[in-house]
């Protein structure tokens, strides 16, 4: 999906790539999984960024304190941009 995953003092800490096919999943397994998804690091997402130009002089400063539940998805909600990559 691309959305935000933030730890509980609002941290990023990557970003939802994709969710586990749960119909697929219990074809073959005969298990019905709930609520899996995939994340990229953010470390790795922040190697990406630096590496662009355009986006590497936007990165916010680490969070120095840790945040509430509400701030924390506060946060994420006014943090979280739409990228799009070209080939």
């Amino acid at each position: 999906s691309g959305g935000a995953l933030v730890d509980e003092g609002g941290r990023a800490i990557g970003m939802i790539q994709c969710r586990l096919n749960p119909l697929k999943t219990f074809q073959q397994t005969g298990s019905l999984p709930q609520q899996v998804n995939y994340a990229l690091k953010s470390d790795v997402l922040l190697t990406f960024i630096r590496a662009q130009p355009v986006l590497a002089g936007k990165l916010a400063p680490p969070l120095a304190k840790v945040l509430s539940k509400e701030e924390s998805v506060a946060a994420a909600q006014a943090a979280t941009v739409r990228i799009q990559a070209h080939r």
